[in-house]
């Protein structure tokens, strides 16, 4: 039972984050530019998930979860990101759950974005929380939506409107 629910769990976490990262990865294929310094993007990405879970004794498990996976960014020309988050969730025992995460986009080792997002079984919203060489001070904001599961990963889709300095 414990296992059961572990692994139903693993795979919402992982629908939650897939979709996530598959619309940050997708960000590559569309972009439009409202001024010099704010700019949208949508896109799409794909993930695998590890995590671990807790059963609690009022009947909703807790889990943790880390993903990796890669995402696209429609800079000119597209690019492909190396995408790392980390997260934390709570499940009912109707399996809906909410859940709390942390993202890198990672275009080389000088430049990256960060993200922190709250979602659930369909997907969510987040906060660009700034980044590093050419994404240095980025603000913003995402919405993603799972497109996909699987045992341990799933794919996602997402719009972003980001402001650099």
């Amino acid at each position: 039972m414990i296992q059961g629910c572990a692994v139903f769990l693993r795979n919402r976490m992982m629908k939650t984050i897939s979709r996530f990262f598959t619309a940050l990865v997708v960000a590559t294929f569309f972009a439009s530019t409202a001024d010099a310094d704010t700019k949208s993007y949508t896109g799409m990405g794909n993930y695998t998930t590890n995590d671990l879970t807790m059963k609690l004794g009022n009947g909703k498990t807790v889990f943790s979860a880390r993903t990796e996976g890669a995402a696209t960014i429609s800079t000119e020309p597209p690019e492909l990101l190396a995408v790392k988050c980390l997260g934390l969730g709570l499940m009912n025992e109707d399996k809906h759950f909410g859940s709390r995460v942390f993202c890198t986009f990672r275009r080389n080792a000088e430049d990256s974005f960060d993200i922190l997002g709250e979602g659930n079984e369909k997907g969510g919203e987040g906060q660009i929380i700034g980044g590093s060489g050419i994404w240095k001070g980025a603000i913003g904001t995402v919405t993603f939506e799972r497109i996909a599961t699987t045992d341990n990963g799933g794919s996602f889709s997402y719009k972003m409107t980001m402001d650099t300095p």
